[in-house]
């Protein structure tokens, strides 16, 4: 008698991003991946080498890309997600990083990080078309 194969492959996840269509929401995602890198750089104290920095950005924008949500996972066109997130984020970075040096960030000082996030996304979404 033979043995069953005991590894079932699953069938692959419906994908979360279809691309171009969903362009507007890659560009929402790095903006508040800025905000919250700018958020962090400046309570934080963090400083990076602009090549770590970019590192960052880049498997910041792979591990979005690749997050299970909501039984969904990856994109039709990794390599548009990941240029138009990484293109966004540094467009957006200088501006994010002002703003929270500025103290427009403020009000979230106290909020767990998770809420936090959460604020810096509803942001990015009400201001994405803000950024050309």
């Amino acid at each position: 008698m033979k043995k069953r194969d005991r590894k079932q492959s699953r069938a692959p996840l419906p994908l979360r991003y279809i691309l171009p269509r969903d362009l507007r929401e890659v560009k929402v995602l790095a903006l508040a991946s800025a905000l919250e890198a700018a958020w962090n750089v400046v309570m934080h104290e963090q400083l990076f080498t602009d090549s770590a920095f970019s590192v960052l950005v880049a498997t910041s924008a792979i591990r979005i890309e690749l997050a299970e949500i909501e039984g969904k996972r990856g994109s039709n066109d990794s390599i548009l997600f990941c240029t138009t997130f990484i293109e966004f984020f540094f467009r957006v970075y200088p501006r994010m990083l002002e703003a929270v040096r500025t103290g427009a960030a403020d009000a979230v000082a106290g909020e767990p990080p998770a809420q936090r996030i959460d604020r810096f996304y509803l942001y990015a979404q009400e201001h994405v078309s803000d950024f050309k």
